[in-house]
């Protein structure tokens, strides 16, 4: 498995276990303004983790190949 998987998967898991620590906050809040925001924000982490750790991956576990 290249870096960049190893990056990828990486940011996948940590995306899903801050989307499900989020959601969960926002659904404890009575407001519905930071719910909201909190909600757009887990969502944005969601496509961005990977994102980052696709394009940090080979920095941190090595080069590719």
């Amino acid at each position: 498995m290249s870096a960049n998987l190893i990056g990828l998967v990486c940011g996948v898991i940590l995306a899903v276990v801050d989307f499900g620590l989020l959601t969960m906050l926002g659904r404890r809040m009575d407001l519905a303004g930071p719910s909201g925001v909190l909600r757009i924000t887990a969502i944005v982490q969601l496509i961005a983790f990977p994102i980052i750790g696709w394009f940090l991956g080979p920095y941190i576990f090595g080069a590719n190949g």
